[in-house]
């Protein structure tokens, strides 16, 4: 595959969290920061969908898009990244504290070994595809928005009727995975962790 991008979605609504997952304080800064910096670890261009700078943004070498596609989930987020550049784009949720440039350079080694004109590859974690934790080509842009045109909105859809390589996340992989939705899983994973 050609050049991968990063694109850390950010423009969902919070509703389970309550608050924005993006700006939740992980290790002395907002989670949104701490995945751009591991994101710019893999020394790839790195672009926040969904939202604008904020004001006290303190990360250089970041883009941030508005979403051309709102109030449709994910599909929107991946479809806009895919559509501000030619190559393809690595897509990863903002609320996943434990991602780090060890997972994120193992599945861009995964795509970087598969074939020329490949849509791309998703983890799966255990049963579990992982639709933000994929690789999206380009040739994936008029089936996604033929989703959208048709409401079918799910990334899980698209991975299946598009074949997307599927790969087996390493044991140690894994951890990096991981997604916080709501304040009790938040409040254990602090717990936890601190």
């Amino acid at each position: 595959m050609e050049q991968i991008v990063i694109a850390i979605l950010a423009g969902g609504r919070s509703r389970r969290m309550g608050r924005d997952k993006a700006a939740l304080p992980w290790n002395g800064e907002p989670l949104l920061e701490h995945l751009a910096i591991a994101a710019l670890s893999t020394r790839h261009l790195v672009r926040v969908i969904g939202r604008p700078q904020p004001e006290d943004w303190k990360v250089a070498g970041v883009d941030f898009l508005p979403d051309r596609y709102p109030d449709v989930g994910p599909l929107g987020g991946v479809l806009t990244a895919l559509e501000a550049g030619a190559g393809s784009i690595l897509a990863v949720a903002c609320d996943m504290p434990h991602l780090d440039g060890l997972a994120l350079d193992w599945l861009l080694d995964t795509a970087n070994r598969l074939p020329p004109h490949s849509p791309g590859v998703a983890a799966r974690n255990g049963d579990q595809i992982e639709p933000l934790f994929a690789v999206y080509g380009q040739s994936l842009r008029e089936p996604m928005r033929a989703r959208i045109a048709a409401g079918r909105l799910s990334l899980n859809g698209l991975i299946q009727d598009a074949a997307l390589t599927l790969v087996d996340a390493p044991e140690e992989i894994r951890r990096a995975l991981m997604n916080v939705n709501t304040p009790e899983e938040w409040r254990d994973l602090n717990r936890k962790e601190h």
